[in-house]
């Protein structure tokens, strides 16, 4: 799913500076940009401002909506395992785990499209 890793001082001046470069040539200030991100959200902008980019939604925040409705340790280690597949193989029986422990919360994650 990716690594993530906790914002530093060198992260985020590396971002801005790539986010000020990539504005520069479409004629938009980093002020605009960040108003732009406050009206619509950073997903939208972002996808917006950078079209041909791949977007993908954080397994955790996938993870937080669906908790809401499908509980339990059980539940919560198939989907870490399922989102910790490392090829299609694995991922195939990790599924097949997660249909035997629940069908609606199979059907949900199912649904998701992990891609914005």
């Amino acid at each position: 799913m990716g690594v993530h890793e906790r914002p530093t001082k060198g992260n985020v001046c590396f971002l801005k500076n790539l986010v000020t470069c990539l504005l520069f040539d479409i004629n938009m200030s980093f002020a605009d940009f960040l108003y732009f991100e406050l009206l619509q959200g950073p997903v939208p902008a972002i996808a917006e401002l950078l079209p041909y980019a791949e977007h993908r939604i954080c397994a955790r925040h996938i993870y937080a909506n669906w908790v809401k409705t499908y509980k339990g340790d059980k539940l919560q280690a198939q989907f870490w395992q399922l989102a910790k597949s490392m090829n299609m193989a694995d991922f195939r029986m990790a599924k097949e785990e997660m249909l035997q422990l629940t069908n609606d919360g199979y059907d949900a994650l199912s649904q998701t499209d992990p891609k914005h």
